[in-house]
Formats: structure tokens, C-alpha cells, sequence
């Protein structure tokens, strides 16, 4: 309910004082550069002119409800704020300081909903830009990089089926705009302390959608892209693929069994029957692979759910090409696995659940990071669309810190005990020993 307006002035001051009293002083600078003011007395007055006006426009959309299709919400519900921003249809594009929401928007963005994750149905023609802020991500700031990495990569797999874009550009702070091109938009602005949109304007006018979109896409370019769509032949025809192996720092974290760990026989057994067409190219690649699988300067992580997955089905990722491996050739896999971590010091660990109960139960990607080329194969079950490359230092920032984090930290969920690593990958191998008896 709007308060009376007899009422309102004291409303105005009180807010504008609780705004300027509890700004810390980076966001008290943001607010004088978007107000252009040159003190906080001169904010103070443009932020109250800014709250009356917003009253006044409450006001007549709450006499008017029905106003050309125009809304008004002072708060926007979190299960509402996330249908709009995953509502896509033809050139879609937002401005929202996205690791700022709360947790509940971001979850079903992240296309999570009582535990259970779904992927966007395939649509070609739908252009989805979304531009956010993450130039905080680049230190500390009081953020969960687990978290935020996490989120990232599920809303990434959750879009993967569609053309999303998504771009970095400090403007979107605080922020949320929203429009599909003649068609729909929404704007407003959010609240860190809460971490709710607030004051949210909705408008059906297909001219105020069209010329909000065209700004938004005025706003970004290739340079502020922070992933970068590839597929697996882009990779290894530009010379990626390659670099990520011979750079310094390598770090793998691997959501499921792809190419890396597969011994000799049962590699070219796999070749043959593949559709690859550049064979001598790929055997170059693997015998890489496995050099760099032994060496010491590696750093390994494997979800467990990756090898008991291994074990029940079968299923591969060869060069992101889905294969199904017959029970023997699961043990062959898993005996290689065993060789390499019994005859080298190559450092490994096991990741034993999630590192959060809200991603708890979801399928995990695998993340390749070096010091030149870093990238994502999303676990979206298709094994297309799902390779990204990433293209922002901030985010490969947090990215990396994830990783020394949980690698470091987070002994309640990594396994770092050599002999109790070894044990698990033994507990499979018999496991897949007895499904082979049985079929």
C-alpha cells in the first residue's frame, strides 16, 4: 500500500537520510556520479525530487491500473523478477547487476526449482544479451566465489540451448532493465542491502520496447563479452585446445570422463569408430594429454558422481562427441586411472557432493584453467552448445579462486588423502567388475 500524502514528505527524508547514512563510500561515489552531484547535500536534494516523482507516478498507476499496460511494483517477487529474465522470444536483451539478486532469483535462473534443474528448450531464434557487473569479482569485496561460479556456470548450461550472450560493463550496477524489441520491457533497481528489484515499471508499448532494446545493445561489444561460444573443432583447429595443456598452472576440474583419462588401446579402439575426421591430429593431442595427466605440476579434481556415472552407464565425452563404453572398457578406463596415480605424484583429488545444498543434486561441468586459455564444457546432456571459453579476467579471477579455494579449503566435500583417493577409484573399478559379471 502507498503511503498518504500527508505522510510523504517525512517518508522522503527519512529515506534519503537512511540512503546516504548507510552508502559505503564507493557507493556513495556512484551515486554522485549518476546524480551528478558535487556533495551529499546536493544528492540528498535530487534524491528526494527523485522519491517524490516516484511517488507521484506510484500513485497514478495505482488510480489507473489498467494504464496501456503499464505496472508498477514497488518490490518485484523473486519467482517473478526470474520468469521475465528467462522469457525469451526474438532479440531479448538486460541490464541487471545479476550477483547482486538474492539467493532465491538466482537459483531459478540458474533454471533450478525444488531441487530439480532444467535446460532451455532449443530455439534458434531467439537472441538473448544480458550485460552484468562483475568488476567486484576481480578481489574479495565480501563475495562467495564458490557460490558465484557455481551460479554462473548452472545459469549458463540452463541458456545453453539458445544465443545468450553475456557481457561486462560496470553500468549494469545497481540495475535492471529488461526488453524484448517491439514488444515488452521492464525497468528498476536494486536494492543490495535486501538484494530485491525494486520500484519496477512494466510497459507493453512496442516503441518504448524497441528503443530500451536498442540501447542496451548500443551498450556492449566483443571486448565486454565474457564467454565465448566455441565448439570442440574451433578449440583444436585454433590452437586452443593445445594451449590449455602446455601452459603453466593447470588445473583441471572434471564433471564427467571425457578424453583426458583414457589409456592408449582403449583410445584408438574409440578413434576408429568415431566420426572424427583429422584422426592424426586428435592422436597428437591424447599422447599430450596423457604427458600432462602424469605430470606433478597438474593439479586434478574429479567429481565422484563423474566416476560412478562412468560405472552404471558407460557414457563418454570424446571430444565432446557422446560414446558409450561396454562394461570392460569402464574397467580398462578406471585401471588407467589407477596406473597413472600409483606409478606418479600427480597431485589428485576427489570431490565428494556439492559445495552448496542449492546445487546439491545437479549435474557438474567440467573446468579446464591454465594461465593462457581457460574454458567450460557445460554438463546440458546435448554435447553441443556447451563449450565457452572464457574471455573476461575477472571472471577467470574468480574462476581461479574457486578453485584454490575448494582445493584449499573445502575438506568437508574434496577428498585430498592420496591412499583414500586411490580406494574409491578401487571401490569403483570392482563395482564395474561386477556389472560386467552381470551382463
Amino acid at each position: 500500500m502507498l503511503p498518504s500524502e500527508k505522510n510523504i514528505e517525512n517518508i522522503v527524508s527519512a529515506i534519503t537520510a537512511c540512503i546516504i547514512a548507510s552508502s559505503q563510500k564507493d557507493n556513495l561515489c556512484i551515486l554522485l556520479d549518476q546524480f551528478q552531484c558535487e556533495d551529499e547535500e546536493e544528492l540528498r536534494g535530487k534524491l528526494q525530487e527523485a522519491l517524490r516523482e516516484a511517488y507521484r507516478q506510484s500513485k497514478k498507476y495505482t488510480d489507473n491500473p489498467d494504464l496501456s499496460g503499464e505496472r508498477y511494483y514497488v518490490s518485484m517477487p523473486a519467482s517473478k523478477l526470474a520468469g521475465l529474465l528467462k522469457k525469451q522470444s526474438g532479440n531479448t536483451a538486460a541490464v541487471i547487476d545479476l550477483l547482486s539478486l538474492d539467493h532465491e532469483t538466482r537459483l531459478l535462473l540458474a533454471g533450478i526449482k525444488n531441487g530439480r534443474f532444467s535446460v532451455t528448450g532449443a530455439d534458434t531464434s531467439v537472441h538473448y544479451n544480458m550485460v552484468i557487473n562483475v568488476e567486484a569479482l576481480s578481489g574479495d569485496h565480501g563475495r562467495d566465489c564458490v557460490y558465484d561460479s557455481i551460479f554462473l556456470i548452472h545459469m549458463l548450461t540452463s541458456f545453453s540451448s539458445i544465443d545468450f550472450r553475456l557481457y561486462n560493463n560496470p553500468l549494469a550496477a545497481g540495475k535492471f532493465l529488461y526488453a524484448v524489441d517491439g514488444c515488452y520491457s521492464a525497468s528498476g533497481m536494486i536494492f543490495q542491502g535486501d538484494m530485491e528489484c525494486i520500484a519496477v515499471y512494466e510497459h507493453e508499448d512496442p516503441r518504448t520496447a524497441g528503443a530500451l532494446y536498442q540501447k542496451i545493445v548500443l551498450l556492449v561489444n566483443q571486448e565486454q563479452l565474457i564467454f565465448r561460444k566455441v565448439t570442440m573443432n574451433d578449440m583444436i583447429c585454433g590452437g586452443e585446445y593445445i594451449r590449455s595443456m602446455i601452459s603453466p598452472n593447470i588445473r583441471w576440474l572434471l564433471g564427467h570422463v571425457t578424453e583426458l583419462l583414457l589409456p592408449d588401446d582403449l583410445f584408438e579402439k574409440l578413434l576408429f569408430i568415431s566420426e572424427i575426421t583429422n584422426k592424426n591430429e586428435i592422436r597428437r593431442l591424447h599422447n599430450l594429454a596423457q604427458n600432462v595427466f602424469r605430470q606433478s605440476g597438474t593439479r586434478i579434481m574429479i567429481y565422484e558422481s563423474a566416476l560412478s556415472d562412468l560405472v552404471v552407464s558407460g557414457e563418454l565425452d570424446f571430444f565432446n562427441y557422446r560414446l558409450f563404453l561396454s562394461p570392460e572398457q569402464r574397467i580398462c578406463c578406471l585401471e588407467h586411472i589407477l596406473t597413472v596415480l600409483e606409478t606418479t605424484d600427480a597431485p589428485i583429488r576427489l570431490v565428494d557432493g556439492g559445495f552448496s545444498s542449492d546445487f546439491q543434486y545437479i549435474t557438474n561441468p567440467c573446468l579446464i584453467l591454465s594461465d593462457s586459455v581457460c574454458y567450460v564444457r557445460l554438463e546440458n546432456k546435448r554435447y553441443c552448445d556447451n563449450i565457452l571459453t572464457l574471455n573476461d579476467k575477472s571472471v577467470k579471477m574468480m574462476f581461479e579462486r574457486f578453485y584454490e579455494k575448494i582445493w584449499d579449503e573445502r575438506q568437508d566435500v574434496v577428498i585430498g588423502t592420496r591412499s583414500e583417493v586411490l580406494a574409491r577409484i578401487r571401490h569403483y573399478k570392482t563395482s564395474a567388475a561386477l556389472i560386467a559379471k552381470m551382463e
